[in-house]
């Protein structure tokens, strides 16, 4: 189960979830491209409810929205980032925006400047994930701020 094997990482890296998910597609979904076909998947428009649609829909688009995120977020200025940070994350589907901006954090030590994270999502099963996803993020690092809230 992924929850079992994620907990696992120390740190935890964004690479590490893509890893696992795609280690978890059911057999008949693990040959190229046959992780889109799983039919929660459905293009990412549809609720994912299961986490064989979880780990289906990270095998097709977790390195895509990685590269993207990483992009989108390489010319912040982080040298100028040391107050509180909130982080909303609307529509965060599993998490891994919040979760590539924590990767950049931890690697520049800035990682405690994150006082709260608010999470928003439709999919309670993707939700749920993002949770689980985002508070193994943090580990070793305590929260010394609100923590993490959760809308969905």
């Amino acid at each position: 189960m992924y929850s079992d094997i994620i907990s696992k990482y120390n740190p935890l890296t964004i690479d590490a979830v893509i890893d696992t998910a795609k280690s978890l597609v059911p057999s008949e979904y693990q040959q190229y491209p046959y992780p889109w076909l799983h039919p929660e998947v459905n293009h990412g428009v549809s609720l994912l409810r299961t986490e064989d649609g979880l780990n289906c829909y990270i095998a097709a688009y977790g390195e895509s929205h990685k590269r993207k995120v990483f992009r989108a977020i390489e010319d912040l200025p982080f040298a100028e980032l040391r107050e509180s940070i909130e982080v909303v994350d609307w529509g965060c589907g599993q998490g891994l925006a919040s979760l590539c901006f924590i990767e950049k954090m931890r690697e520049r030590n800035l990682i405690q400047n994150i006082k709260k994270i608010t999470l928003i999502e439709p999919s309670t099963a993707a939700i749920n994930r993002a949770k689980l996803n985002v508070s193994l993020f943090r580990k070793p690092e305590p929260y010394k701020g609100k923590g993490i809230k959760f809308v969905g």
